[in-house]
């Protein structure tokens, strides 16, 4: 691509030469010849198509889960998982082995290899919750469920300077792949102070959509607040909030 010099800077296109303003200031390039339709019918481009056609469906599927846990990402996030996650949806479609290039899906391929990854870019839940909660999933009855074991806040919360007190929020959906439709609810413990006082452990039940035959995925927060005469006041960076997928349960 070559930059344009001198006084006049031109944008538009003059015969194959196409003239534009960029960030880098103003360049020239040649015009393609490759057209949609050619790139849509020639047999040559075949392996485009595939890789376009599962590249958009890893997309659709990275928006549907942030989509399906936007209140817990508010104040996270970022361009860092946007790649992050891109590139886990990459991998998870390829381990469809039903379908052919291009026609695999995520309904055919292995979702539980999310379970585990971080929707932050800074948290860590197994880094910030130094305790082993277990999960579990009941279709039948529509409920989603964590269990978390006695522990002490101050020993086994890893919390910001500033915070006083924290929150544990569960976040169950269902994942329709297929439909690009997700379903999800959100619970919250109370807040609670970060002290030196045994809790003796809680479950947090999420409802799911009873007889489920889609995807179910549970993600697990903690949140921190600063308690300010007598007033909690969530932290708003976010930047010590995990919020990790604790499970991914297929049909």
């Amino acid at each position: 691509m070559a930059k344009q010099e001198g006084i006049i800077e031109l944008t538009g296109t003059i015969g194959k030469i196409t003239f534009q303003r960029t960030k880098n200031g103003f360049t020239a390039s040649r015009k393609s010849s490759l057209s949609g339709k050619r790139l849509a019918t020639d047999p040559n481009f075949a392996r485009t198509r595939e890789n376009n056609s599962e590249f958009g469906k890893s997309g659709k599927a990275g928006k549907l889960i942030k989509t399906a846990n936007r209140l817990l990402l508010i104040r996270n996030g970022g361009q860092s998982l946007n790649n992050n996650l891109m590139s886990l949806m990459m991998k998870i479609i390829k381990t469809d082995t039903i379908n052919a290039r291009g026609e695999r899906n995520f309904n055919n391929a292995d979702t539980t290899l999310l379970k585990g990854f971080n929707l932050t870019e800074t948290a860590n839940l197994s880094n910030t919750l130094g305790v082993a909660i277990t999960t579990a999933v009941d279709r039948n009855n529509g409920k989603a469920i964590v269990n978390i074991p006695a522990f002490t806040p101050q020993m086994a919360i890893v919390a910001p300077p500033e915070s006083t007190h924290y929150s544990i929020a569960l976040v169950a959906s269902e994942l329709d792949f297929v439909n690009n439709k997700q379903q999800a609810d959100l619970k919250q413990t109370p807040i609670a102070p970060i002290n030196n006082v045994v809790n003796t452990g809680f479950t947090i039940s999420a409802t799911i959509p009873s007889n489920s035959l889609h995807t179910i995925m549970m993600v697990v927060s903690v949140q921190f607040y600063q308690d300010i005469n007598g007033i909690s006041y969530p932290l708003n960076n976010g930047v010590f909030n995990p919020v990790s997928i604790v499970e991914v349960e297929k049909v």
